[in-house]
């Protein structure tokens, strides 16, 4: 009759949450931190990426002249002009090759890098001017001496580095370098180094004497006596100047021992002889060997005591 009575359901009690862990929280955000920053830095690559295809795409549809020309220019004073179009000349063999390329300016650094002529390409030393020429500007190796062989006259550098090319004696560059004749060996090929002990004893004293005020008078250096080897009695190396006066400089640098002043007395007396008479032209001959120089004055009056 009556349906039995429902028992109550027991209430249920809330339990109480644990005090989270501070370490393990920590650990969370670090965690969230590193994800977005890695979500952050793939945007920002795909971004990149995206700009530097629509730049590329849009360089690609503009129209680049064509290099019809390539332009030295800093040519130094002493590069005839035959060598200098001969350096232009590896870039526009390069240039021919694709006239358009967007990347020539870097490919031509490269070829002149190892033009032997080239002692480095200069930053920025390759520039597409965008009107059909390329300008390039490097630091070259400089010739300190024409070294005469065989007829015709070899190029050295400072360190006796042979440079590309041959000289007629009668070319008009030939103007431009000192000579060093009496070289009894032959030369190497370009980009070598001349090692032959009377070519390096020149060398070395050309670099002594190159920055001396009396030096653009001395036109050539004769090492055909070098260490004595045609007359001992004789000076082993001859300087002259382009008057002709000669100057007996001896024994080669470092080599004087005791028969002969060094180096250091032998250039005093030079730039004493210089100042003196204003010129070394004004001397027929000069022994330098000695305590005080010996010679003649062109009348023919003997030097004085310095």
């Amino acid at each position: 009759m009556f349906g039995k009575k429902k028992k109550p359901k027991p209430r249920r009690t809330s339990r109480r949450s644990k005090p989270a862990d501070p370490a393990k929280a920590a650990r969370q955000k670090k965690k969230m931190q590193l994800i977005l920053g890695l979500v952050a830095g793939s945007l920002a690559v795909l971004g990149l990426a995206v700009g530097l295809a629509f730049l590329r795409n849009r360089a690609l549809g503009q129209k680049v002249p064509p290099i019809t020309h390539v332009v030295l220019e800093n040519q130094p004073e002493w590069m005839d002009d035959t060598t200098a179009t001969e350096i232009c000349r590896t870039v526009s063999e390069l240039a021919a090759e694709n006239p358009s390329d967007l990347n020539l300016p870097a490919k031509a650094a490269a070829r002149l890098a190892q033009n032997i002529w080239v002692k480095r390409v200069l930053p920025a030393g390759v520039v597409n001017n965008y009107d059909g020429t390329l300008s390039i500007r490097c630091e070259f190796r400089k010739p300190i001496a024409a070294v005469s062989t065989g007829g015709v006259l070899v190029r050295v550098d400072a360190q006796a580095l042979v440079l590309p090319g041959r000289l007629l004696p009668s070319s008009v560059a030939v103007d431009k370098y000192k000579s060093i004749l009496g070289v009894t060996s032959e030369p190497p090929e370009a980009g070598q180094v001349w090692d032959s002990p009377d070519l390096l004893a020149a060398v070395e004293l050309l670099r002594l004497i190159q920055d001396r005020p009396f030096s653009r008078e001395i036109t050539a250096i004769n090492v055909s006596n070098y260490n004595g080897r045609q007359d001992v009695s004789k000076p082993h190396i001859v300087m002259l100047t382009d008057q002709r006066t000669v100057l007996n400089w001896g024994r080669a640098i470092g080599g004087e021992g005791r028969i002969e002043v060094d180096y250091h007395k032998k250039l005093q007396h030079l730039e004493g002889l210089f100042i003196e008479n204003g010129s070394l032209n004004k001397l027929l001959y000069v022994d330098l060997t000695g305590r005080e120089p010996r010679g003649k004055l062109r009348n023919n009056q003997p030097l004085e005591p310095q």
